[in-house]
């Protein structure tokens, strides 16, 4: 009985993530990650820029997993993964806007504790990598960039919720709402129905509930991001 009801389980995920969105995206990073230099057409370019877009896109790569993603029931992902399909430390992650107040940064010019320190769009903040918090579970090598609301008094709110975060989209320049994506890699299109938010402030850090590297945003909570 108890081996009956681990199939049925397991079954119900397969069929779960096949019919999904977000299953249809992940045999899309499976292929590009199996033969990356044949869909180098998914990659958006460290450092460019879609249109009039506020960010620069941070590191090389495809935008495999979205905002608002679903990887099981219940599940909402709070903000995008970019891989590159190289191994660990090798793709470099820069600033997606300036910004200052960063802390804990993977790059040896900013160690941990660094604060007050100007960081343009473009700097150098590190490398992708595949650490999980386990040394023994590494995750795929990617980036994951989230845009994380504070709570008024410049503290980030907790990323383990979707409502805690913004849908990057507008700073971007790019659907990256999953909700909103047409089943194709993310590329530089329909920029003219993304409005750009403005009025806000930008920092880096590495959060503790997503220990591998991620750029962060803060905004004063009184003023509205679109």
């Amino acid at each position: 009985m108890a081996a009956l009801v681990v199939i049925a389980i397991v079954a119900g995920v397969l069929i779960y993530l096949k019919l999904t969105p977000s299953g249809a995206r992940s045999g899309r990073v499976w292929d590009f990650l199996t033969d990356p230099a044949s869909h180098a057409d998914w990659k958006l370019a460290a450092g460019s820029r879609c249109g009039s877009a506020p960010f620069i896109f941070p590191t090389d790569g495809m935008a495999g997993f979205l905002w608002d993603d679903s990887f099981r029931v219940g599940h909402r992902h709070q903000g995008i993964d970019i891989f590159a399909g190289t191994e660990a430390g090798v793709t470099p992650v820069i600033a997606a806007y300036a910004g200052s107040d960063g802390t804990s940064f993977i790059s040896e010019e900013f160690p941990p504790g660094a604060s007050e320190i100007f960081v343009a769009a473009g700097t150098f903040l590190g490398r992708q990598g595949d650490y999980s918090g386990d040394p023994n579970n590494p995750v795929g090598v990617h980036l994951h960039f989230s845009i994380v609301k504070d709570d008024g008094q410049g503290n980030f709110m907790s990323e383990l919720s979707i409502r805690n975060t913004y849908d990057p989209s507008p700073y971007f320049g790019i659907e990256l709402n999953a909700k909103n994506n047409d089943g194709q890699p993310p590329l530089c299109n329909a920029l003219a129905r993304l409005h750009s938010p403005h009025f806000f402030s930008f920092r880096y850090s590495i959060s503790p509930i997503h220990p591998f590297f991620q750029e962060e945003a803060s905004w004063n909570s009184e003023i509205k991001s679109y």
